[in-house]
């Protein structure tokens, strides 16, 4: 082989060196709103009529918390005033970019979580027994907030046990929900050449929308039957996570200066994980009705900052059986 059947390749691998670059992108999660409730699990007593193989339960959960703000990850460095420093310079292609301000050198430290939810949650849910031990179960709830209707559900099995004097139930499941979202964040572009100087820009993306996430809950449910009491009690824990957010950048902020095309980023995700405690009565009306009524705690676990993380929710619930 000759010389240059060597260096060929050689040089063509230096050219194509010289000529490259890498690029690097990062998203940054300014700020979030959240418009939804926080969803739960169904109720289920065991009493009444053995027999009954068929529950449809109406029901109406209060929300006593309208608002709550907190911190989630993801947020740039920001200026001495806390805000996120912009500059506009003349980029090398020969248009005007935004580029970080070499100002911001401090860790945000305010809130970018705002979570709107409704004054109400209101659905039906519906209880089928397998056996005397598995039964199958289902709900389908309803909200409304900001002339947005927004719906939710869950789905799975519950295990039953009767006594004499009580009864318990452990269900299990998918949980699914819908929420909206309005998501401001900053994706920031550095492309470097190999044997060069690097560039930045940088690109605000605001992404409003509809989304629809489902989680895994569990919960236990331990109720009397036929105490001395005039009404009967019931008493329950439970554990499940709620996803607020699987967020992608995709709507550019029209007061850009410059596309750029994001490079498979890796979705920006919330999920809240609860501790639910439930206290009640109920009364059964006859062998075919009961009405319950009671109040759920539930604690948020995970969210930075938050302004409030234990919410109250009154509940009624109107239980048939057939």
């Amino acid at each position: 082989m000759n010389k240059w059947g060597v260096c060929l390749p050689v040089i063509i691998l230096v050219a194509y060196l010289l000529q490259g670059c890498t690029v690097k992108q990062t998203i940054y999660l300014q700020d979030v709103r959240v418009d939804g409730p926080v969803n739960q699990p169904p109720l289920h007593l065991i009493s009444g009529d053995e027999n009954n193989i068929f529950t449809l339960s109406p029901k109406i959960y209060i929300n006593t918390t309208r608002q709550v703000n907190g911190k989630v990850e993801g947020h740039s460095k920001v200026n001495k005033n806390g805000i996120y420093q912009l500059d506009t310079v003349f980029g090398n292609s020969g248009k005007f970019i935004l580029k970080e301000s070499g100002e911001n050198k401090y860790d945000f430290t305010g809130n970018n979580l705002h979570w709107h939810m409704p004054d109400a949650l209101a659905g039906v849910d519906f209880d089928l027994k397998l056996s005397r031990v598995f039964s199958f179960f289902g709900s389908f709830n309803y909200s409304h907030i900001d002339q947005q209707d927004l719906f939710s559900g869950a789905a799975g099995f519950g295990i039953n046990s009767r006594k004499p004097h009580y009864g318990s139930r452990f269900d299990f499941g998918v949980m699914w929900h819908n929420l909206n979202n309005e998501i401001s964040s900053a994706v920031v572009t550095t492309t470097s050449q190999l044997f060069g100087s690097s560039q930045q820009s940088v690109m605000l993306y605001k992404d409003y929308g509809k989304y629809s996430t489902y989680n895994f809950f569990a919960n236990w449910t331990l109720n009397s039957i036929n105490s001395s009491l005039p009404f009967d009690y019931y008493f329950g824990v439970g554990v499940f996570g709620q996803t607020i957010y699987d967020y992608v950048p995709s709507q550019i902020d029209m007061g850009d200066y410059l596309s750029n095309v994001l490079i498979s980023p890796e979705p920006m995700k919330e999920t809240p994980v609860y501790l639910m405690l439930m206290l009640g009565v109920y009364k059964n009306l006859d062998d075919n009705n009961r009405i319950s009524c009671g109040v759920r705690l539930i604690k948020e676990t995970q969210i930075e900052n938050l302004s409030k993380s234990t919410y109250l929710f009154p509940t009624v619930q109107w239980d048939m059986s057939f």
